[in-house]
């Protein structure tokens, strides 16, 4: 039997062009198989602290959808 869940990987900051922080926080759903080993069973998925989510464009570039906000990694 084999359950799922959403694991917490990592959490960063990024900016906007106006300056503004804003905390990201990137998670993985992820598979337990039997031996109880846990697995990457997709890609990272982003999203605010209050849940909204947020799309990665690249490695240093996001986007907030629902506001059409781009957001960047600080040098």
């Amino acid at each position: 039997m084999e359950n799922r869940r959403t694991h917490f990987v990592d959490e960063f900051k990024l900016v906007d062009d106006r300056g503004k922080e804003y905390a990201v926080f990137e998670y993985q759903d992820e598979t337990e198989k039997p031996s109880l080993k846990w697995i990457k069973a997709g890609p990272s998925q982003f999203s605010l602290s209050d849940g909204t989510a947020v799309d990665k464009l690249d490695d240093n570039t996001f986007k907030i959808p629902t506001i059409d906000r781009i957001l960047h990694r600080q040098p």
